[in-house]
């Protein structure tokens, strides 16, 4: 049995609700069927919708041979709201300290709030980025646009054209199948390694000496007469 949403409690307890029961043959033959998780609002609890989409049935009309094959895909659905499960009650939600999908983290209680984490980690993703991970993917996507700019720019060589800036980018993002301010993106976050490793690392600056107090004056003059060579030999 595979665990389909995972619940923890406040006094300890884990219940789990298993990915079996909500589709399947539930609803016959030829039949999708179809599940919202209303993570989106769970302020009214946390609850499932079940619904399938079953092709419709022509009429004897529409069928001019009955016994021929027709293609599903041409088949218009019909979608019925079948039911909706109700995994916790709105009153139960203020026990509830974790919610997981599928084995990944959904809600996490922070400060007595139940906080969509999955939401937070997609904005981050889509707002700052996705640090390392991104950086990784642009410099990989900057070097095969390199390597296929070049075969581009070899192809029309061989056959007595050339292309523009523009026209060449646009072809680029095809052939990789990203978009041009991506490939653009990846093309100034290379300009940028570039640039950071020929200027070297940056100076480490000796940190600037402080004010001596009484006592720190008394025993750098106690230092220098010690040092001096002019009184090595004095007996005192």
């Amino acid at each position: 049995m595979n665990t389909f949403i995972e619940i923890e409690w406040k006094n300890g307890k884990i219940t789990r609700f298993p990915d079996t029961g909500y589709e399947g043959d539930n609803f016959g033959e030829n039949v999708a069927p179809e599940i919202d998780i209303r993570f989106d609002d769970v302020s009214g609890g946390l609850y499932l919708e079940v619904r399938h989409h079953e092709p419709a049935r022509p009429s004897q009309d529409e069928l001019a041979d009955p016994h021929a094959e027709q293609d599903p895909r041409g088949v218009p659905c019909r979608i019925y709201n079948d039911y909706y499960i109700e995994l916790v009650c709105a009153e139960d939600m203020d026990d509830v300290v974790w919610v997981s999908y599928d084995g990944q983290p959904r809600f996490v209680r922070i400060m007595e709030e139940l906080v969509n984490l999955a939401k937070i980690q997609a904005l981050q993703k889509l707002y700052l980025g996705n640090g390392k991970a991104d950086a990784a993917v642009l410099s990989q996507i900057a070097e095969l646009a390199s390597i296929v700019k070049s075969q581009m720019r070899g192809r029309l060589a061989d056959a007595g054209q050339t292309w523009g800036v523009a026209d060449l980018e646009e072809a680029c993002a095809a052939e990789l199948g990203v978009s041009r301010s991506v490939l653009f993106a990846a093309g100034a976050f290379q300009a940028e390694q570039e640039s950071q490793t020929e200027a070297g690392p940056a100076a480490v600056q000796e940190p600037a000496a402080g004010p001596l107090d009484d006592g720190a004056i008394v025993d750098a003059e106690i230092e220098a007469f010690e040092n001096d060579p002019s009184l090595a030999d004095y007996s005192g």
